[in-house]
């Protein structure tokens, strides 16, 4: 910006912060939800997965705005380990399932 105009002021711009997740500490988050899948006998979608996680945690009722959060987290991260670790079945929902 300051190349664009040299005048501009970026003091007042806020930097964007991203919040931590509240149940699972970074890198931790694929790894449960793998867990979960060793443990299931069927193809799961990430809301579920994410659901199972939390009961595992012994949280039972999450606040809807975080879990949604927590769940897009979910489905992300097994999207980004498609085809090598685990592999999506379907179209909507993705259900997962290990490779």
């Amino acid at each position: 910006m300051k190349l664009l105009d040299p005048g501009v002021e970026i003091r007042p711009i806020a930097i964007r912060r991203k919040k931590a997740n509240p149940w699972v500490k970074k890198g931790q988050g694929y790894r449960a939800g793998i867990d979960v899948l060793r443990a299931a006998t069927e193809p799961m979608a990430a809301t579920e997965i994410a659901k199972a996680m939390l009961e595992k945690k012994g949280i039972t009722e999450p606040d809807k705005g975080p879990f949604i959060d927590f769940a897009q987290g979910v489905y992300t991260s097994l999207k980004n380990h498609d085809g090598r670790t685990v592999e999506g079945v379907g179209h909507h929902p993705v259900r997962w399932r290990l490779k």
